[in-house]
This record gives C-alpha cells, sequence and structure tokens, in this order.
C-alpha cells in the first residue's frame, strides 16, 4: 500500500511508559507515509528509562492538551480521519473529533488486569469518562482478545464496534532467522519492571540452585539481578546494537510475568529467532505462542523453572519451537498485515 491509496489522516500517540514509546516509534514507521503524527504529552517521553515522573506527566497532559484539541479540530474540518493510540488521548480532546472519523487502538485499558485477576471493578467517574470516549468513536481497535473483551464486558461497548488488530511489530527492524540451538541452550530474561514481569522469581531460583549457574542472562536495570550465576546486562536500549546481539546469543527468552498487557518482548523475541516461555498473564501472549508447540505458556510464573529445566535437556525441541514461532511471525505481522488492519478495516 501507498500513500496514494489512502486519504492522509492524524496519528495521536501517547508515550506514557517505554512499552506506549516503542509503539509509538513502531506504528509511526509502520503508517508514517501516509499520516500526520502528533505526539500528546510527551515532554518526558525521551527520559523514560529513567523512571516514570507521575506527577510531572499529569502536568503534562493538562499542558498538552489545547494543543492536541487544536489540531485535533483542524483535521475534523478538514474531514481527516484520526486514530488515537490510547484512551486518554481521546479524552483530553474530546468534543474536537467526531465519531464517523475517528478510531482508538489500544492494549489496555484500567479494568483489564482487575478483570483478569478476578477482581471486581467500580464505576469511578474515570470509569465513566473512559467509557463515554469509547462509546463516542467509531470503532475499538484492540491488540489482543482480552483488551477487547474487557472493552466489551467492562465498559458496555457493542462487540461489533470492537475487533482484534495484530500489535505493530516493526519485523523489517527485528526479524532475525533463528540460529541453531547449542548443546547449552541459553535463556534469557528482559524487562524493566523487575518484579511484576517475574524477574525475582529466577533471582531466588538461581540462589537456591533451581537454575544452575550460568544459564541465565538478565537484562534488566534493576542491579538485584546482578549476583553470581547470573550474567548480569543493564542499559540495554530498543534497537540498538547491544540489544539486536543480546537477542542473536540466545535460544529462549524466560519471562515469568505476573501481569502484562502484551508484553512487547514476547513478540520481539519469536521474530528475532528465539522461543518464549512465559504465563498466561502475558495477555498478548496467545497471539505469538501456540502453547506446548512454539513455546510454553504457564499456569504459574513459578512453573517457568521447571519448563526451563526441561528445555534445557531438549536442544532439538527447542530448534523446533524457534522455528514454528518465527514462521508464525513472519506470516501473522507482516507489515502489509498491519497497514491493511489499521487503515482499512477499522473504516469499512
Amino acid at each position: 500500500m501507498t500513500q496514494s491509496e489512502h486519504q492522509p489522516f492524524l496519528l495521536v500517540t501517547f508515550p506514557v511508559d517505554l512499552g506506549n514509546r516503542t509503539y509509538e516509534t513502531n506504528l509511526n514507521r509502520l503508517l508514517g507515509d501516509c499520516c500526520e503524527h502528533h505526539r500528546f504529552a510527551a515532554d518526558q517521553a525521551d527520559n523514560l528509562e529513567k523512571g516514570i515522573d507521575y506527577r510531572r506527566n499529569l502536568r503534562d497532559r493538562m499542558r498538552g492538551a489545547a494543543k492536541l484539541r487544536s489540531i485535533v479540530k483542524k483535521a475534523t474540518s478538514q474531514n481527516k480521519k484520526i486514530l488515537f493510540h490510547g484512551i486518554s488521548p481521546a479524552l483530553f480532546s474530546f468534543g474536537s473529533w467526531k465519531r464517523s472519523q475517528t478510531c482508538i487502538v489500544l492494549d489496555w485499558t484500567r479494568c483489564l488486569y482487575p478483570r483478569t485477576l478476578g477482581d471486581k471493578n467500580r464505576k469511578t467517574m474515570v470509569w465513566h469518562a473512559h467509557r463515554m470516549a469509547l462509546n463516542s468513536c467509531r470503532k475499538i481497535l484492540c491488540m489482543t482478545q482480552a483488551a477487547r473483551e474487557s472493552v466489551i464486558l467492562d465498559y458496555e461497548i457493542e462487540e461489533s464496534r470492537t475487533c482484534v488488530v495484530p500489535a505493530p511489530f516493526d519485523l523489517a527492524s527485528l526479524s532475525m532467522p533463528p540460529r541453531k540451538t547449542p548443546a547449552s541452550p541459553r535463556f534469557l530474561f528482559m524487562g524493566g519492571d523487575l518484579f511484576r514481569k517475574g524477574g525475582d522469581i529466577l533471582i531466588e531460583a538461581v540462589k537456591n540452585g533451581s537454575i544452575p549457574h550460568g544459564v541465565l542472562t538478565m537484562a534488566t536495570n534493576n542491579s538485584s539481578a546482578d549476583i553470581p550465576g547470573i550474567s548480569y546486562r543493564s542499559n540495554i536500549k530498543f534497537g540498538t546494537p547491544e540489544h539486536r546481539s543480546l537477542f542473536e546469543s540466545h535460544d529462549v527468552l524466560v519471562l515469568p510475568t505476573r501481569m502484562d498487557s502484551y508484553p512487547q518482548v514476547v513478540g520481539e523475541a519469536a521474530a528475532m529467532g528465539l522461543t518464549v516461555i512465559t504465563t498466561k498473564y502475558a495477555l498478548g501472549a496467545p497471539h505469538i505462542i501456540q502453547n506446548k508447540i512454539s513455546g510454553y505458556i504457564s499456569e504459574k510464573p513459578v512453573d517457568i523453572i521447571n519448563l526451563i529445566l526441561r528445555l534445557r535437556e531438549d536442544p532439538s525441541k527447542i530448534d523446533e519451537m524457534k522455528n514454528l514461532i518465527y514462521h508464525h511471525m513472519i506470516q501473522n505481522f507482516s507489515k502489509e498485515n498491519i497497514r491493511a488492519s489499521y487503515l482499512t478495516e477499522p473504516w469499512k
């Protein structure tokens, strides 16, 4: 698809955290030739490795709202389609866009984690505001089935106004065919929020001897992973030669997450030739992994330890899984598939 095949539209991104900043980068790479791009409340977006300043983030939203509304209002007057990445920019510009021209794409809602954990969602003022924004746009594009279920069941949006779209992985910069697994497979954990992503489970397993020394690499800025028996790597930035080299030199991504809306590293690892062990709390994992066929999705984070030990003894199984998960990514997350999902389907 070329720019001439699509009417120019406005893409509004909201790089509130590292994950959203990666989505922003990929959306811009994949759709940028046919859209105008506005970054909402992005003042601290390029310093997110230092952590999220929630007070400043709220200030940035309030300061950026007027400019956002002006840009959205202009796009509306020019009859341009508008794609909001996330509910917040749609909410902060509410009233300046038309339902017929506007879609929201998301991987997360405020109700998603409570729903997954079986907790009751409360209908707060924020819930009512988010429901108003969702119910006022043309369609909601959900990167996972879990997010779609939350939109339908928690926010009471008609199912026909929702759809699942592929997460915007940029395979052009990620794709790396699988390498032959050595006799001693290499396992990699990568994550900034060490506890939520289950890194502490791996650290404890190395300390108590459940995972032998020298098996695991942990790429995180949390120095508690810097212990004997773990190859510790810090300050690894997405897209750098160090980032690519880290994936290239490992065989299995291990992510015993306690809760993640996607997470993106699962797709990145699959596209770069690794198989993946993660949990059912990685809500996007079923879109990438065929459980027990191309990787593992465990019921509990602690179950991952046994899966590591099982795969460590079976390099040929790792090779089989690597190839299956890699080809799944190539077939289902191509640039053509993603562009068709974002540029055509929602506007029919």
